[in-house]
């Protein structure tokens, strides 16, 4: 190579990465933990706008939530959207430099007996591969009429889900899975591979209405915990504020589910202060630095 077509070449590279887009997210490490964000702070706003903000804020991993769609809010991934949708979703991600970690995919029909909950749940599935969800979060059965039909139908759909790459779990959300044991106890009744748990330290708090302490309730369930939904809870609140700022001890929950088995995994943050997009930008990476901290302590 000659010195001006060298000089020419340095030139031409200096100039791509300079029109880069500045959304790109960071290169991929080999740490065992996976920090990411959800949709969910953008809720009010199409999903696009959540990943750039995301990758924006230096993420590598991302988490499908809540979005809104044709001016209505609604679910990124649920179990009757049509595969061509998800897929788009998961080619949006992809082209932001972003993998995608998890997704909430909420309920599916147990209503009308346990052949049409497995069609749902399998559905559910097939959404999620196309959508390259690795991780999809359910959130239990509140009705007790339906409790029998809900895990009979998750046992049915995890052979299944495991050949489409799919992990069923599930999240403390509901009246009959709201605490760590109650997650944990499920897992052992479905006895699975491919069913484990996120655990939500804000859920527990927010469904207990401020009467359960996180810090307690993470003792002794780490090793059948797969990943976090880092998320906060305040009185007045609930919820939707920046992790670390309200009535969790992130640190103490971290300690209970090492010492107990929980080694790697999502480590995906749900809720942020609300604000404008510069705001909850500013809030995304501010909780970024936080957990990455966490989980190093």
């Amino acid at each position: 190579m000659n010195r001006r077509h060298f000089i020419r070449t340095s030139l031409a590279a200096t100039a791509t990465l300079a029109l880069a887009p500045k959304t790109m997210a960071k290169p991929a490490s080999d740490s065992p933990w996976k920090v990411g964000c959800f949709t969910r702070p953008w809720a009010d706003r199409e999903y696009t706008v959540a990943l750039d903000a995301i990758a924006e804020a230096g993420f590598e991993y991302v988490g499908f939530m809540n979005t809104t769609k044709n001016g209505k809010s609604a679910q990124m991934i649920n179990w009757d959207m049509p595969l061509e949708e998800a897929a788009t979703m998961a080619e949006a991600a992809k082209s932001r430099g972003l993998k995608v970690a998890a997704a909430w995919g909420g309920r599916f029909p147990t209503e009308d007996g346990l052949d049409t909950a497995v069609a749902g749940l399998n559905k559910l599935i097939d959404v999620s591969a196309a959508a390259t969800v690795p991780d999809i979060l359910l959130g239990g059965e509140g009705r007790a009429e339906y409790l029998e039909t809900y895990e009979s139908t998750i046992k049915a759909c995890l052979d299944y889900a495991q050949t489409k790459g799919v992990r069923v779990c599930m999240k403390p959300h509901d009246t009959f899975n709201f605490t760590g044991d109650d997650c944990k106890a499920t897992i052992e009744r479905i006895n699975h591979p491919n069913f484990l748990f996120y655990y939500d330290p804000g859920n527990i708090l927010h469904y207990s209405k401020g009467q359960r302490a996180p810090e307690m309730d993470s003792q002794g369930i780490g090793d059948a915990v797969h990943g976090m939904c880092v998320k906060d809870y305040l009185e007045g609140k609930s919820v939707n504020i920046t992790p670390g700022t309200g009535q969790v001890d992130f640190k103490k929950v971290m300690a209970n589910l090492k010492a107990s088995g929980f080694k790697g995994g999502p480590m995906i943050i749900e809720c942020l202060n609300p604000g404008t997009l510069d705001e909850v930008l500013a809030e995304a990476k501010k909780t970024k630095t936080f957990v990455e901290e966490l989980i190093a302590g």
